[in-house]
């Protein structure tokens, strides 16, 4: 069976046609999605989210510049479980991309609303910084809860009403991420029944798909929720939407809302009781019996530490102990507060944090006292060198020159600035940005695989060249094979997307790398290769018609199976085809105008919505006299 890609504007990568010569194949396995497969996005698969859990916010966009608490200029989530051991985390936020559309039936998404950092970003620095952080806590039993909205408009149903639309966006980050449930964050002109009803009845078919659970964050007075907030659990719950719960944002409340010598917190009390008593009403309206108990599982309560502003009292830990007693009290279903960055110190100055995680070690009493337990300092496997601990090489972080990892039980030293760059791997252009040290004797890491000596044979493989073919709507890719001794029981070619020379093997472990055998059908009539003796053959795969496909990095390597059962291959090849098609345009090298024009309205303009467009020159095409 074929392995699926693992970005989103490759997860019809299974409904491409593969077109060799004159025939057509299409993969039984075939799938027409247009939102992300399960786990695309390369974060793993969710965890059950506990029903009862502290599981602060975190600002996941708000740059973090100390690199012992950044994961690629992020809040690093493994720095947070190795000092405090949480093990659930509320992210902030997805919203509608700022200067994006709709493309392909899903609304263009970021997190925080930057094009930087979405999934179809070229510059990926940050959104893997993300990832890493994800991928890490989950590894260690834990998961997130990804927030989608905020204050600033960035609810996908303030951007459309289609219900269709509304359905494959949630799918992609729901999909795409591996989530178990997913917060939705409904304030300013979000809220009111009438603007969510299209919105509850696309998460109803969303639900019914995936099992997601769904949290409503609302705004909140200590009288419970306001009418704009009471209207919006209406959507959702009388369109059939199983609400895991109701978070409320106990905070910044008017003075006109506090009781004569009431405190905050006693404020945020009273907010807990009156919102489970409206959601016991909601749903005894709708025909749904709850009991009292039920409700409060139905509540959850985020607070706003230290100082929020200078229009609101200082939240205290000793208000903090107030909202967590009555949380156990009533057993509601998650604590929380924003935010972790605020309370690690690093979200700026703030007057009203005095000490590090003094408000995170009041909530994580809420789930019992062993549940959250800081682990053993080297439970990583981190290796210590001469006194120096060195951390495990991450893709998302970035290095400057000495910095030192451990990456395949070796010790590497960075030469100069680097991030992303494998150590031991030479990069495009032939540098090696990392220098070996030593092996980590001792450390609980596996040293390297020792790795076969190339087989000895004299067949030879290459890419030549690549076309772009109007018919069928594809990138073709020619290749050549010298089989000189017959040693070959068959050939083919290799794709892979944003990986590492490395993984571009056959039975490799990376789901971004798919192959394909050749055919007769491929076969040329011409040898395009270096080789005297070799035989020309070529592959074509259709696009997929958007901007990300046609910007994207696909490595392409020739290999062949020896009747022996070894492998061979030739040198990887890395091809973009928005490139490939600037190169023709702007040498005017198609065969034809209408070729010419192809490349501009199908794939250029895509790309490049200013891309100056230029007449064919035919001189090209004209035999002289």
């Amino acid at each position: 069976m074929l392995k699926k890609w693992s970005k989103r504007f490759l997860t019809g990568l299974l409904a491409f046609v593969l077109v060799i010569g004159s025939m057509t194949i299409t993969p039984k396995t075939a799938k027409a999605a247009i939102y992300a497969d399960r786990g695309a996005y390369g974060v793993g698969e969710g965890k059950k989210i506990p029903d009862h859990i502290f599981a602060p916010f975190v600002d996941i966009v708000s740059y973090v510049s100390d690199k012992n608490y950044s994961s690629a200029g992020t809040l690093s989530l493994e720095k947070m479980y190795k000092d405090t051991g949480i093990l659930y985390y509320n992210l902030g936020f997805i919203m509608t991309t700022a200067t994006g559309g709709i493309t392909d039936g899903v609304i263009d998404w970021s997190w925080g609303g930057y094009s930087t950092l979405s999934e179809k970003a070229t510059d990926t620095w940050q959104i893997d910084g993300i990832k890493e952080s994800i991928k890490y806590i989950r590894s260690k039993g834990g998961d997130v809860i990804v927030s989608i909205g905020g204050l600033n408009e960035g609810n996908f149903f303030q951007k459309t009403q289609d219900e269709d639309i509304l359905y494959n966006s949630y799918m992609d980050v729901i999909q795409g991420y591996g989530l178990t449930r997913l917060d939705l964050d409904i304030e300013g002109g979000a809220q009111g029944k009438q603007i969510n009803i299209a919105n509850a009845r696309a998460l109803k078919r969303v639900q019914e798909t995936t099992g997601i659970e769904i949290v409503l964050t609302l705004p909140v007075l200590p009288t419970g929720l306001t009418d704009l907030g009471l209207g919006t659990l209406e959507a959702y719950i009388e369109n059939g939407v199983d609400v895991k719960m109701v978070n409320i944002m106990a905070m910044c409340y008017g003075n006109a809302t506090i009781l004569p010598g009431e405190t905050y917190a006693g404020a945020s009390v009273r907010a807990i009781d009156n919102t489970a008593s409206q959601i016991l009403s909601t749903y005894k309206n709708n025909g749904k019996s709850l009991s009292t108990s039920q409700a409060y599982e139905k509540v959850g309560v985020t607070v706003s530490i230290g100082e929020e502003s200078a229009s609101f009292p200082i939240w205290t830990t000793d208000y903090s102990k107030v909202v967590n007693d009555k949380a156990i009290k009533e057993n509601i279903g998650m604590t929380s507060f924003w935010c972790l960055n605020r309370d690690c110190q690093q979200y700026g100055a703030n007057k009203g944090i005095t000490g590090m995680y003094e408000h995170t070690n009041v909530f994580k009493t809420f789930m019992g006292d062993n549940a959250y337990t800081i682990p053993p300092a080297g439970s990583d496997g981190d290796y210590e060198l001469d006194g120096e601990v060195i951390k495990e090489w991450k893709k998302g972080t970035a290095y400057s020159q000495g910095d030192k990892v451990l990456y395949n039980g070796k010790i590497w030293q960075a030469s100069w600035w680097t991030q992303g760059d494998t150590p031991g791997v030479a990069t495009d252009n032939g540098s090696e940005p990392w220098k070996y040290l030593q092996d980590a004797t001792g450390s609980e890491k596996p040293t390297e695989p020792e790795t076969t000596p190339p087989e000895s044979t004299n067949v030879k493989l290459e890419i030549n060249g690549c076309q772009i073919s109007t018919t069928k709507e594809g990138y073709r890719v020619i290749y050549s094979l010298e089989d000189s001794d017959s040693e070959v029981e068959n050939f083919g070619l290799i794709y892979g997307l944003s990986v590492n020379d490395s993984d571009m093997v056959i039975g490799s472990t990376n789901n971004a790398v798919v192959n394909y055998q050749a055919s007769d059908a491929g076969r040329m009539d011409n040898n395009y290769g270096s080789y005297p003796m070799g035989q020309s053959y070529a592959m074509t795969m259709t696009f997929i018609k958007n901007a990300s496909f046609y910007n994207s990095n696909i490595s392409v390597r020739a290999y062949a199976k020896l009747k022996n059962g070894n492998y061979v291959y030739g040198n990887v090849k890395k091809i973009k085809i928005y490139d490939i098609a600037d190169y023709l345009y702007q040498n005017a090298l198609m065969s034809n105008n209408a070729g010419h024009i192809y490349l501009y309205d199908n794939i250029l303009k895509v790309v490049n919505g200013s891309y100056k467009k230029i007449d064919f020159d035919f001189k090209n095409i004209i035999i002289k006299y």
